[in-house]
């Protein structure tokens, strides 16, 4: 879908058919089978500057000319440097049609400093890895990026618009495509999401990683890849990555 063409049938469904940002964003998602744009960049555009002349937040429900801030959350400039949208990703890595297209994200402990764990999720497979690394940072996070990439064979990878993902580019010069979904948006990443939520089950939120062993996590890792899933048709993510791993002829690695 063009942007020229989603604008055109934002306006049209604000202006002529009274819906919500939210019901615009899923009726797309729907006739398109994968998300094209979620509600919040929708909201930004409403009472984006260069179209307030349009009033547009005259055909919303509230009829703000600004857009109320939930919860105390602040909206921020992305500063990831060139940044790919998630909509400029094939369509094909939405509909889980090829193996090595991941999500990646961070789950944070006790202390907003300090201590974390990245995961990463293969979206075919729902294959999870996760790294105990020192701290937030890009440096760290790429590092631990790198490990699991060199590990199992990765095409592209998703990410939030956290800072500790601002070193991304040197993961395009391994030949691993990079791409950002929208801000507060975490839906767009829902396989990295859902299994991170999983993780919460044994490490629920406000528990400290600073003695937190890899040893314990892999344990933990081991049975949420082992655990059947519905979707995968009640096989395990480890047999779905088995099967994956011998139609393209690549040996099981050591760390799994």
């Amino acid at each position: 879908m063009s942007i020229i063409y989603c604008l055109v049938a934002i306006r049209f469904r604000i202006q002529q058919e009274s819906w919500t940002p939210e019901q615009i964003s899923g009726r797309l998602e729907l006739e398109n089978g994968r998300s094209i744009i979620c509600r919040e960049t929708i909201y930004a555009y409403v009472h984006k500057d260069e179209t307030k002349d349009k009033r547009l937040w005259e055909y919303l429900t509230l009829k703000r000319k600004k857009r109320k801030k939930k919860y105390g959350r602040k909206v921020t400039r992305v500063r990831i440097p060139n940044r790919v949208s998630i909509h400029l990703r094939d369509e094909s890595i939405e509909t889980r049609e090829t193996f090595g297209h991941y999500e990646g994200d961070s789950v944070i402990g006790r202390q907003t400093k300090g201590r974390v764990i990245h995961t990463e999720v293969e979206k075919k497979t729902r294959y999870l890895q996760a790294i105990v690394i020192d701290s937030k940072s890009a440096t760290d996070t790429l590092e631990a990026q790198k490990q699991i990439f060199t590990e199992l064979p990765a095409k592209t990878v998703t990410m939030d618009n956290g800072l500790e993902f601002t070193k991304h580019e040197e993961l395009n010069r391994l030949g691993i495509k990079t791409f950002f979904a929208d801000p507060y948006c975490s839906g767009q990443r829902g396989t990295n999401e859902n299994t991170n939520g999983l993780i919460r089950r044994y490490l629920p939120k406000k528990t400290s990683f600073d003695n937190l062993a890899q040893t314990e996590l892999d344990d933990i890792v081991f049975e949420i890849n082992n655990r059947p899933k519905k979707v995968l048709k009640f096989s395990t993510p480890f047999e779905a990555l088995q099967k994956e791993l011998s139609i393209i002829g690549i040996a099981f690695p050591n760390r799994m």
